[in-house]
């Protein structure tokens, strides 16, 4: 569980969550606890026991309350449960899931190792079809009113100056709500490639907490290349999760945000350092001075320019 999912401000006029409330609202506000359960395929067991535990360990919905819920969410067509070897299961159209959660790559999409078995003949996949016919017919449609639009243009008494590119965007002036929706796609993109560098490497799901942490370093500018590069070195180590953090926090204070300025200090203190000194027993002195703190609970560390002395808890 506790993978980090995003919640769109649209659920508050989405038809069928409005729907949902006027019958059940307790259920319609359920609905976004059970988004933190569904994997990166949009799927989630669906054993009302199992999801109380899980989902609603400190309210006091019984069983029954969440087998109700599960039932509801099937009937307005939020999620489909099915059942497959004797155990029910939820499952969100991927059209719809993607659509949200955007930092989730195309591969990882794709790979499909979600631990639970897929949907058989789910709904979407009988509206595949038409969908497609409607979507040929709308750019056919959409192909035909553009052609018209520039035979009328040509026709008219200004002076037009031909384009290299013809844009089909509807709104070409960057306006604030386009300006904004980038944005945030943007902030994904990002959060998405520094939280799939932290799992491979970990080969764990962050829980909601460090999920917390990492989009914290992100948001506050705190580049995916330098998160890589973090990660590197705390494998190259053999450090827990801790390690990684404090690396992470040491860039921060330092006002260290990218890779190129990460290697740019790196670059200044080796040039400042100058090359290692060995004292009669072979043992490089600067090093071991460095490689420990006040209160001599340091760690030794290749990069002492930025990230020795982190605290580790």
């Amino acid at each position: 569980m506790a993978r980090k999912r995003f919640v769109s401000s649209e659920i508050s006029t989405d038809k069928k969550i409005a729907m949902l409330a006027e019958e059940n609202p307790t259920v319609a506000l359920m609905w976004p606890w059970f988004t933190t359960a569904f994997d990166d395929w949009g799927r989630m067991g669906a054993d009302p026991f199992e999801v109380k535990l899980t989902l609603f360990p400190a309210f006091p919905f019984t069983s029954k309350d969440i087998e109700e819920a599960i039932r509801k969410f099937d009937e307005y067509d939020l999620a489909y449960l099915y059942e497959v070897d004797g155990k029910q299961y939820l499952s969100i159209n991927p059209n719809k899931w993607y659509k949200y959660q955007t930092y989730i790559s195309s591969k990882r999409q794709q790979q499909d190792n979600s631990k639970y078995p897929a949907p058989p003949n789910p709904p979407w996949e009988n509206q595949r079809d038409s969908q497609i016919n409607t979507v040929d017919e709308e750019e056919n449609q959409d192909e035909n009113d553009i052609s018209k639009k520039v035979a009328e243009n040509l026709q008219t008494s200004q002076k037009i100056v031909p384009s290299l590119s013809l844009s089909l965007s509807k709104d070409s002036s960057g306006g604030g709500n386009n300006a904004r929706a980038r944005e945030e796609k943007t902030n994904n993109e990002k959060f998405g490639r520094a939280y799939r560098a932290v799992e491979e490497h970990f080969f764990q799901s962050l829980n909601s907490v460090q999920t917390d942490k990492l989009d914290g370093f992100v948001s506050k500018g705190i580049e995916p290349e330098l998160v890589e590069r973090a990660v590197r070195i705390t494998k190259e180590k053999g450090k827990d999760i801790s390690y990684l953090w404090g690396i992470l926090a040491r860039c921060e204070s330092s006002g260290v945000y990218t890779l190129k300025a990460f290697e740019e200090k790196e670059l200044e203190r080796r040039s400042r350092d100058g090359p290692k000194v060995s004292n009669h027993r072979g043992h490089d002195e600067r090093s071991s001075r460095e490689n420990q703190d006040e209160s001599g609970k340091g760690y030794v560390d290749d990069y002492p320019g930025l990230i020795n002395k982190v605290s580790m808890s």
